[in-house]
């Protein structure tokens, strides 16, 4: 490389690492203001994706919207770099737009929201599946289904017992969702696909320590409880059957062992009721943005399909968690559940021995798609960082606060049935059938544009602030 193309290479470096993005931080302290502009302020955190120390200054839209402090997690939009701290060893960067997930968890993961409905108490009711496609994921060949299928449904509707971390059994900072034990509106699922075809198979949250007392408190389904659930599945059971027929029919072991099934984990999670009817009230739907969900595909009504989402989940008055808040985050549209990283690890396999090559071990992974990203337009309202006086940065912490996170979480309360079937939408299967078998590209759009009407619509819910119930 000549030095033409050096310094070509070098200023194009430059100008990607100064696009604005969005960035998610844990903060390490309470959000520090300007003394002479009271809306602006600077937080320290760790960022997610980095793991390094930075800082954030952002200005508040609005007096209710709230700033974060200790242990929050932020999400900075539209944020660029703008400078170092005193030191030198933090970067700084200026956020257009900024979300505090207080009080609860913030999400990362790829979610398809699901219509509302009326429930059986005649109250409106909704629920968004989460994924993550680089979780563990099963893949049983035929000649493995009938001693194993179930069982490995049962181990993925366990995630409080799962190995390895992932986008839907920890949040950003690192909190276990189920931590604290079982909670009503967090049920586990399964999505089983096969081809082009799939079907969900839902868990359960949480089973009474005494049937006739409440008050004693809930436990974890054991494996047999689950079993029972699962065995039962018409999906399941019409899978064994299949492959028992397969085969009395003198199918061979080698023919029946290229058949694969994937056994892929998720959580359904319960959409707070006041957020629904205050979405319904003015008319529009529960999530943020619609048309960053919306799959249009010839020939039938549009619906809504999956896409990478920052989702923030709170304890409700009653124990309860629910969602409170989405905005949709960089990454694909998919119709059906993205491909898992397990999958495409399979699908690699059977390319190479239909091709003969010796298989390798393979690490496939789910790459994020680069976010199409645009200037900032307020960022002169933040560009005098006067933060630097005295008692303006709180002292660094003796410990890591995103260690300390992980070991604490607050404690519910659970003041409310855990009803499973409450929120299994297993009852819109024929409704949603045609979507599982898709899972085609459907592009990029303008993550910035998106993030700005998530939050136009997240400021118009602050006042009055939505309460769940």
């Amino acid at each position: 490389m000549d030095v033409k193309e050096l310094f070509a290479a070098s200023v194009k470096q430059q100008q990607a690492a100064n696009k604005p993005r969005t960035i998610l931080i844990v903060a390490e302290a309470d959000a520090a203001f300007s003394p002479t502009n009271p809306k602006i302020f600077r937080v320290r955190g760790i960022r997610s994706d980095t793991n390094e120390r930075v800082y954030v200054i952002a200005e508040k839209s609005n007096d209710g919207q709230i700033t974060p402090k200790q242990g929050d997690v932020l999400r900075a939009d539209k944020s660029v770099k703008t400078g170092v701290s005193q030191k030198g060893d933090n970067e700084i960067f200026t956020a257009e737009y900024f979300h505090t997930y207080e009080k609860g968890f913030c999400l990362n993961a790829v979610m398809q929201p699901l219509p509302v409905r009326k429930a059986t108490n005649n109250m409106l009711d909704a629920a968004v599946l989460a994924y993550d496609p680089d979780a563990a994921a099963s893949i049983l060949n035929g000649t493995e289904l009938q001693a194993n299928l179930v069982k490995e449904i049962v181990s993925q509707l366990k995630p409080w017992s799962a190995k390895e971390q992932s986008a839907i059994t920890h949040d950003i900072a690192g909190r276990p969702l189920w931590g604290t034990g079982p909670i009503s509106g967090m049920t586990p699922l399964v999505v089983v696909r096969y081809g082009a075809e799939s079907f969900k198979v839902y868990g359960i949250s949480g089973i009474r320590n005494n049937p006739d007392d409440r008050a004693a408190g809930y436990r974890f389904p054991n494996d047999n409880e689950l079993s029972e659930k699962v065995a039962s599945h018409p999906g399941v059971q019409n899978i064994l059957k299949a492959i028992k027929g397969l085969s009395s029919d003198s199918a061979t072991a080698s023919q029946i062992d290229r058949i694969d099934v994937a056994v892929l984990p998720g959580i359904s999670l319960a959409v707070g009721r006041d957020m629904i009817t205050f979405s319904s009230k003015a008319n529009r739907e529960y999530f943020s943005v619609p048309d960053a969900y919306k799959v249009m595909v010839e020939g039938r009504d549009s619906f809504y399909g999956h896409k990478k989402s920052f989702i923030h989940l709170k304890n409700t008055r009653t124990g309860r968690v629910g969602v409170v808040d989405t905005a949709p985050a960089p990454g694909k549209l998919t119709a059906g559940v993205p491909l898992f990283a397990a999958e495409v690890a399979r699908q690699q396999y059977r390319q190479d021995l239909a091709a003969g090559i010796a298989p390798q071990a393979s690490s496939a992974t789910t790459q994020q798609a680069p976010a199409n990203q645009r200037p900032l337009s307020r960022r002169e309202l933040a560009a005098v960082d006067d933060f630097d006086g005295p008692n303006a940065t709180p002292a660094p912490v003796s410990q890591s606060v995103v260690e300390q996170i992980r070991q604490a979480t607050d404690s519910a309360s659970y003041d409310s049935e855990i009803d499973d079937d409450h929120y299994d939408m297993s009852g819109f299967a024929e409704d949603l059938a045609a979507i599982e078998g898709l899972t085609q590209d459907l592009g990029n759009e303008d993550i910035n544009a998106l993030l700005e009407e998530a939050q136009a619509i997240s400021e118009s819910r602050s006042k009055p602030q939505p309460r769940m119930g």
